[in-house]
């Protein structure tokens, strides 16, 4: 979260072994971030 404030994104990626989803957060200025959560493997093929 942090990172995803100091640069202005509203989006962020981390990559897991097998976990998948998506999580939707409130960032300190109020506004709504999208984390999404995906496999590397999967991550690689798209």
């Amino acid at each position: 979260m942090a990172a995803m404030e100091e640069f202005g994104l509203n989006e962020g990626l981390i990559l897991t072994m097998d976990d998948e989803g998506v999580m939707e957060v409130e960032g300190r200025d109020g506004g709504k971030k999208r984390i999404v959560i995906n496999s590397v493997w999967k991550w690689m093929l798209e």
